[in-house]
């Protein structure tokens, strides 16, 4: 007789096929069991922790999207009011060219203007001082004879 805590062989009558490979004695299958049944659990908790991490991750990217979406209108709209702006600023570059260019023109021919003044002004006074120097000389010369020209 086998006694309490021996080894006793599983008979392949008592066992499924797959269980049994020969010489497996039952506390060594129910050793088994129980490491499966623990490894069973231990997977059923991770799973649950994996649900739960999942389940807060999408809320949180739900929550993410949620605020983007909010702010992708005024995004939008910022970025509109930016490329009117540009538009804006190109034509009041151009038209500011434009300016420029005919402002350059103008004080150009303002400068010319001025130089042409300037000779003239030149050429006035060059015969104011020969006109002075004339009447002073044809006043030196009447004084001298003594009668006045009218």
């Amino acid at each position: 007789m086998a006694r309490h805590g021996a080894r006793r062989a599983i008979s392949p009558d008592a066992v499924c096929s797959i269980c049994y490979s020969g010489g497996v004695t039952i506390e060594e299958r129910l050793a088994a069991v129980e490491r499966e049944l623990i490894h069973q659990r231990e997977m059923q908790r991770l799973r649950e922790v994996n649900d739960t991490l999942t389940t807060t991750r999408v809320g949180m990217v739900e929550d993410q999207l949620a605020q983007a979406e909010k702010v992708l209108p005024r995004l939008r709209n910022a970025m509109k009011e930016l490329e009117e702006a540009s538009i804006v600023t190109g034509e009041l570059q151009a038209r500011q060219g434009g300016v420029l260019k005919g402002h350059g023109q103008w004080l150009e021919e303002l400068t010319q203007a001025q130089i042409k003044t300037e000779e003239r002004f030149r050429e006035t006074g060059d015969r104011i001082d020969q006109l002075v120097s004339a009447i002073g000389e044809s006043i030196r010369g009447n004084g001298n004879t003594g009668r006045r020209e009218s």
